[in-house]
């Protein structure tokens, strides 16, 4: 039976479950909620930035280093469906994140809630953010 009316999904720290293992979830384009966190992500596991409906997004803890969220920004740049409705980003500890990520970051205009604690993001990367959401 297919999930497609989903609306909040969390797996987080499941670990029998790979990225590449997440993309039977493209049908699930109604999720609001979607927490991976704990779950290694490659940079081919982009099957979620076109969720036009989520709302809350969590990636601790699952290696996803700057250029992720640049794949994930990209769509918006392009004025395609994507996470233009997102309100909470959660992607700390992954220190491989850097100030390079905070560019990519501010792509998300609805955030209302940001948590990049145990990131390499430093004083000057949450300057610009601060900037950015003032």
């Amino acid at each position: 039976r297919k999930l497609t009316s989903l609306l909040v999904l969390d797996l987080s720290h499941c670990p029998g479950i790979v990225g590449e293992d997440l993309q039977p979830l493209s049908t699930l384009t109604s999720l609001c909620r979607l927490d991976l966190s704990g779950i290694r992500l490659s940079p081919r596991v982009t099957f979620f930035f076109g969720f036009q409906q989520l709302i809350s997004l969590a990636l601790n803890s699952t290696t996803i280093r700057d250029e992720f969220l640049r794949a994930a920004t990209t769509r918006l740049g392009l004025n395609l469906p994507g996470l233009s409705n997102l309100r909470t980003l959660s992607i700390g500890d992954n220190p491989q994140l850097t100030n390079a990520s905070t560019h990519y970051i501010s792509a998300f205009t609805q955030l209302t809630l940001l948590d990049f604690q145990n990131t390499n993001i430093n004083s000057v990367g949450s300057l610009f953010l601060k900037g950015v959401y003032e």
